[in-house]
């Protein structure tokens, strides 16, 4: 009893340990995977979780993100709305489309407003359910995890507010507006160049980062696919290019115009101060979009080379509930090395004896009154029935465990091939959504380039052409699609992470902290030993 005490021990100073990696990724992605300590000991059988979604913390940042790019396109739907609506006055397009774009506009509006309820319910659910904290307390996610899902800049969505809102000032100056007023608008105008000057900066920045991760992204690459990444990369940088000359010719123009404002030359500068800021805006957001394609790039996963063989070998060799497993069947099998001892003959050798007192005497023995008896007990093995049952249950009890340890094993190794095939299916599928996004990012430039399209002169006493029928419509797919793809290539960024997180802690190989932190280490390749072989 001694010994399966101690044993019993050991187990569960094991159970502990793996305990902490399932209580981090029950924190982290909101799943246990594991079983703790058992005062009864350990059993021959053993899983693992091998698959599933994105909850826990990482799902509260999914949630978070899904926010911000909702944010990010009624942004954009809003900017855009003002243009057609200055469309509209103008009679280049029909009501029955703007009103059809206002409609999409609430709707993310209303989109925008389920999102963050849901966050606060899921937060308060986290904090209750998982930390065991009160829903009252104020918590502060950090998301430095999803920040390279930001495609665009906050600080240029301020500036095409900012462009946004000067336009409107300008719309309404009156006619006989002062030359006081117009150089105020100037002056707010001309402030825009740093912040522009800011944004083709921060694009550098992106493109030289994105350069540092193409040794990452053509390891799993085609040679027509390096080619092709070679090709968007190169198409980039002449962009950006592009955009340094705009730039210095904007930032001539506004000086040109701030220069030249008197009361002779007022209506002029009026009619150049928006064609400047028409300008600016069209520059603003074409960075905006090489932007959105250098982040999008440079977002990468380490590729795990691992097959599942050698990913079986490694589990065996360091996951604990099976080191477990194992102890509790040697445990069965000393059962019935017990069990047969437990069926020998036995031999007892019995003594008994008394003596008595004489003469109602209490204190006086005597030797005639005493009397002594000496016996022999033999119990042969034929007569041991009970021992005999018990024996034989415990050959079935060990043949049981036997083959469910066998189950156990069938069943890890099962799990680790759908787990391996899982994280190359999401890494494929990345790839996917990266496409998407870039296709998506394309459709917002190509349709937003109709509203700046010149209108063909109406003949004599004939209205404007108006745009086509489906404008309307296609900015609105347009936009929705731009949104879900960077939703969806999050996602499975995000389901790509937590994978990877699971496989370490299935192969037995995740090493959690003091602070119950995952330091996250590679994962073996094929070619490399396992952490837990060469001891």
């Amino acid at each position: 009893q001694l010994t399966n005490v101690e044993r019993t021990l050991l187990a569960n100073v094991r159970s502990y340990r793996q305990y902490r990696q399932g209580f981090y990724t029950q924190v982290a992605i909101g799943e246990l995977g594991v079983s703790g300590p058992r005062r009864g000991g350990s059993s021959t059988s053993f899983s693992g979780s091998f698959g599933g979604g994105v909850g826990g913390y990482i799902g509260l940042l999914q949630q978070l993100q899904r926010i911000r790019n909702t944010e990010d396109n009624l942004s954009l739907q809003l900017r855009t709305l003002a243009q057609l609506e200055a469309l509209l006055d103008v009679g280049v397009i029909d009501l029955v489309q703007v009103d059809q774009f206002r409609q999409s506009v609430e709707s993310e509006r209303s989109n925008l407003l389920q999102n963050r309820n849901s966050l606060e319910l899921s937060l308060d659910s986290y904090k209750t359910s998982t930390l065991g904290l009160s829903p009252d307390l104020s918590i502060q996610l950090d998301d430095s995890l999803i920040q390279q899902f930001q495609l665009v800049a906050r600080a240029a969505t301020a500036v095409q507010d900012t462009i946004v809102g000067l336009q409107d000032r300008v719309g309404e100056l009156p006619e006989d507006a002062t030359v006081e007023v117009v150089g105020n608008v100037l002056s707010s105008a001309t402030m825009l160049v740093e912040p522009i000057r800011q944004q083709l900066d921060e694009v550098q920045n992106d493109l030289t980062t994105m350069e540092q991760s193409v040794p990452i992204r053509e390891k799993t690459m085609t040679e027509a696919d390096r080619e092709l990444f070679q090709e968007d990369r190169e198409q980039l940088v002449n962009t950006l290019a592009d955009l340094e000359e705009r730039f210095l010719e904007v930032a001539s123009d506004i000086e040109t115009l701030q220069g030249e404002l008197s009361e002779q030359t007022r209506p002029a500068s009026v009619t150049g101060l928006v064609v400047w800021l028409g300008d600016a805006l069209r520059l603003i957001q074409r960075s905006v979009l090489v932007q959105a394609r250098a982040r999008l790039e440079r977002i990468t996963v380490e590729a795990i080379g691992l097959e599942s063989p050698v990913a079986f070998e490694i589990a065996l060799a360091n996951r604990l509930d099976v080191m477990n497993a194992r102890a509790a069947l040697v445990d069965r099998w000393r059962s019935i090395e017990i069990s047969a001892n437990a069926l020998q003959s036995v031999v007892n050798i019995t003594a008994s004896g008394d003596i008595k007192t004489a003469r109602n005497n209490p204190v006086s023995f005597r030797a005639p009154t005493g009397s002594f008896r000496l016996g022999m007990e033999f119990d042969a093995p034929f007569t041991r029935l009970l021992e005999r049952n018990a024996y034989r249950e415990s050959l079935i009890s060990y043949q049981q465990s036997r083959r469910s340890f066998i189950q156990s094993r069938d069943s890890v190794h099962l799990g680790l091939r759908q787990l391996l095939r899982q994280i190359e299916q999401l890494r494929t599928d990345l790839e996917i959504q990266r496409r998407a996004v870039a296709i998506a990012i394309r459709r917002v430039d190509l349709t937003r380039a109709q509203l700046y399209a010149p209108v063909t002169p109406p003949q004599p006493g004939q209205p404007v052409a108006p745009f086509g029928p489906t404008a309307a419509q296609n900015l609105i797919q347009s936009l929705a699609s731009l949104r879900n793809t960077q939703n969806t290539f999050m996602s499975v960024w995000l389901s790509y992470y937590a994978a990877r997180m699971r496989l370490s802690r299935e192969l037995g190989i995740m090493t959690v902290d003091q602070d119950g932190i995952w330091i996250d280490e590679p994962i073996p390749d094929t070619n490399d030993t396992g952490p837990g072989e060469e001891d």
